[in-house]
């Protein structure tokens, strides 16, 4: 006769890779925000410092358009704003 054994590991043990689980996916979450702040920060530091120079540039030399690191810049003297242009994204900053 065989003797049925209590299935006492089970549980625990399935709590624990449960457990685990929910701690891996968490942390997956937490470094992919970290990821994407701080992509958004270089990015940030980038256009301030292209539009930095571009304005010296402007108050310098009279110079209109210009290229920085992997970014191109037009200034239209009229409105006073720099057209920066990166990655195929746009952006628009006032000249200093």
């Amino acid at each position: 006769m065989k003797r049925k054994r209590a299935a006492y590991l089970l549980l625990p043990t399935l709590i624990i890779i449960s457990g685990l689980s929910l701690i891996f996916v968490v942390q997956h979450r937490v470094f992919g925000q970290r990821i994407q702040t701080t992509k958004l920060v270089n990015q940030s530091l980038l256009i301030d410092t292209v539009q930095l120079r571009a304005s010296i540039a402007y108050y310098e030399n009279h110079s209109l358009t210009g290229q920085y690191e992997e970014a191109h810049y037009s200034i239209a003297e009229k409105k006073q704003e720099i057209h920066i242009r990166w990655h195929s994204k746009e952006f628009k900053r006032k000249l200093f």
